[in-house]
């Protein structure tokens, strides 16, 4: 074997002992070089983060309320562990955005030395520099500008990796104890850890067969899990009580109840290889030559013999494909979502990727080079012909963009075909020359590449930089509203992306969101029966009673008169009180243990007292059938309104200004209808709205700031 070839290799192999050969001379030809990536990736991210608007949600918005706003116990996921750390963001105040990124930054760039140790264990400290400089530059460094927990998990995982792939030569129970307690930190990070631990369990049980030591290997896997039992629960109910006990969290924990059907898990297989293949041709536009390489050596009968060697590459393709396959599992968990089959969502795994540049660079020895070429020739044609649909096919079929795939979105923003056919040479040249190739590949194009990436995300953090309307919108409003006051702002306009991060900016999880389609009048009946402020974005008609306190271009700001003093309230789940203010309701049917549905085409609020003549009517209820989205009129005298209900039970406001002598409110039906005529039952009665309180009041005039 040739010196250079050599020095790829020298980190596999094993010493006289039998193990193998850890350790690594750290010097200034190594911390030097190292410094330096590690300061240029931190000066470049702090320069590429200044003056970004948040982007991602609903993620941002939820992981920045669960972290600062509000109690752990009540978060959907169970990432405890990152909201107790980035909570300390609130001592930033109104900077607390810059602050989480400032914290990503820190937590991102010092992963590297990790990084560099475990390519160490693959090959030299040159090729173990470009790897890392890889890992710091790639798009993957895009995740520190989010309020998410990426950037953490990132440094996580390494110290997981790094751990696991060194350390397990270790005799004893120590490497299953220090295992667990990773775990069960990083599952308080992102669930997705938990799906880590199959894999790992796997390789410790591979190296209990080769080393001839199942038992042993057997109690490090009871001591990783016990371990991991104690943090991941003990930390877990110390930071959010007995909610912190749930391993998925209510959001992950529905979905995964939902995918326990027989036939649902049937149904996940289409969606599942639809997904796998567009995976697969990413890897191939990214990493040809090293996943090419690991199914070379995976045929070797002298990778196979050297136990150390055969370890390190099983663990590091473990460790990459359990997050690979979690991947593809979720998206075809939610592929019965529009438009969600055919999402890339690269950034649940994208943080492994140098695992397979190490593989890459760990080229072969001399007697595995010499071998026939033949098979290495159909291998590097293969993956060459999948480079090449993919360069074509990827984007057509398949949905990637800068969140969940930005290393597909920068591969082809800037000449990707020079970068392609780089990768087609080094297949060939792998095919004569395995170790040169190898060599070239980790030295040469691994920066290259890099770089292209790098400029390829460029111009999309620059557009980060640009706030759209519901920056503006959210922005005025914080910088308008008090605290105290934003807690009763109800945000309304455009789709429900748009509306969070609008919600982002105003900082309060009080704020209630409601989506309007484009050009819809607003309806005033929507608004709930506590909100004293309106935000509405987009272009939407407004009721001439309303109270416009600030108009801009694209969103107006309205004091609302809801305010009201409660003058009788009623539960339709039980008979009305004899002799209260409320004495009968004509077009009812019987009630139910939620309420009662109307069954005539009028319904007739009789009162004992006339209506106040600035009347407040909140009913809370639903709809049903043709009546979903419809206007109910109603009627106190010559006054009128109207509101409309959903399916789901919400509540619906109408004010009206009476004469003072009505004792009737009298709601018109749209369109009864009974379940016999829709053929869903045999039920003859005419359903039209369903009712479970009615409350009425005397509207507060507001005072208008």
């Amino acid at each position: 074997m040739s010196n250079t070839s050599a020095g790829l290799n020298n980190n596999l192999s094993t010493s006289a002992t039998g193990r193998p050969q850890t350790r690594i001379i750290v010097d200034l030809r190594t911390l030097v070089p190292l410094a330096l990536i590690m300061l240029g990736c931190l000066v470049l991210l702090v320069l590429r983060m200044r003056g970004l608007f948040p982007q991602v949600f609903a993620d941002e918005l939820l992981y920045s309320t669960a972290a600062r706003l509000e109690p752990m116990k009540q978060a959907v996921l169970p990432s405890y562990v990152y909201f107790a750390l980035f909570g300390a963001t609130n001592a930033c105040g109104p900077a607390f955005l810059s602050c989480a990124r400032g914290l990503n930054v820190a937590l991102f760039v010092a992963a590297a030395p990790f990084i560099y140790l475990c390519a160490r264990r693959f090959c030299d400290r040159a090729p173990a520099l470009c790897i890392t400089a890889f890992a710091l530059f790639s798009p993957v460094n895009s995740y520190v500008f989010y309020f998410m927990p990426e950037a953490t998990y990132f440094f996580g995982m390494w110290v997981l990796m790094w751990f696991a792939l060194t350390r397990y030569d270790r005799p004893g129970a120590g490497y299953g104890v220090g295992l667990g307690v990773l775990f069960g930190l990083l599952s308080m990070v992102k669930a997705h850890a938990l799906f880590i631990m199959p894999a790992q369990c796997v390789f410790m049980l591979f190296l209990g067969w080769r080393e001839r030591a199942l038992v042993a290997r057997i109690i490090a896997i009871a001591a990783m899990l016990v371990t991991f039992a104690v943090v991941r629960e003990g930390l877990g109910y110390l930071l959010a009580g007995p909610a912190g006990l749930d391993l998925l969290g209510s959001f992950y924990g529905t979905a995964a109840k939902d995918n326990q059907q027989g036939s649902r898990v049937a149904q996940l297989l289409l969606p599942a290889f639809v997904s796998l293949k567009g995976h697969l041709l990413t890897l191939m536009l990214l990493v040809p030559l090293p996943l090419a390489a690991l199914l070379w050596s995976a045929g070797q009968r002298s990778v196979r013999a050297d136990h150390h060697r055969a370890a390190t590459l099983l663990g590091a393709a473990l460790l990459f494909a359990a997050p690979f396959g979690l991947t593809v599992m979720y998206t075809a968990s939610i592929a019965h979502v529009e438009n969600e089959a055919t999402r890339l969502h690269l950034r649940y795994y994208s943080y492994a990727l140098p695992l397979l540049l190490m593989i890459g660079a760990a080229g072969l020895d001399q007697a595995t080079a010499q071998a026939r070429r033949w098979p290495r020739a159909i291998l590097a044609a293969l993956a060459g012909a999948a480079l090449l649909y993919a360069m074509y096919r990827l984007r057509i079929e398949y949905r990637p963009n800068y969140i969940d795939s930005p290393e597909i979105m920068a591969f082809f923003q800037r000449r990707p075909w020079m970068i392609a056919l780089a990768q087609l040479g080094l297949l060939g040249w792998w095919v004569v020359q395995p170790q040169r190739a190898a060599r070239w590949f980790v030295l040469a194009l691994v920066p290259v590449l890099a770089f292209h990436l790098m400029l390829g995300m460029r111009d999309q953090v620059s557009a980060m930089g640009q706030p759209n309307v519901a920056d503006a919108a959210g922005i005025f409003a914080r910088e308008h509203l008090p605290p105290q006051e934003r807690k009763g702002l109800l945000l309304a306009g455009g789709h429900l992306g748009l509306l969070m991060r609008a919600k982002f900016q105003l900082d309060a999880p009080e704020v209630q969101m409601l989506p309007l389609p484009d050009g819809v009048e607003f309806d005033a009946s929507q608004v709930p029966r506590d909100r004293d402020w309106l935000l509405l974005i987009g272009d939407h008609a407004l009721p001439p009673d309303l109270k416009v306190v600030a108009r801009k271009e694209e969103f107006v700001m309205v004091r609302l008169e809801n305010r009201f003093t409660p003058l009788a309230s009623v539960d339709l789940n039980r008979p009305l009180v004899p002799g209260g203010a409320i004495t009968s309701i004509e077009g009812l049917g019987e009630t139910e243990d939620w309420g009662t549905w109307s069954v005539a085409r009028r319904v007739v609020i009789h009162l004992r007292d006339p209506a106040p003549v600035r009347l407040h009517l909140v009913l809370r209820g639903r709809a049903y059938g043709p009546n979903l989205g419809k206007d109910v009129m109603v009627h106190a005298g010559e006054a009128s309104g109207h509101f409309r209900f959903d399916g789901e039970l919400r509540d619906a406001t109408v004010r009206l200004q009476t004469d003072g002598r009505q004792r009737d409110i009298v709601l018109e039906i749209p369109e009864p209808t009974s379940p016999q005529q829709r053929g869903e039952s045999g039920d003859t009665r005419t359903l039209g709205i369903g009712l479970s309180q009615i409350v009425i009041g005397e509207t507060q005039v507001m005072p208008l700031r």
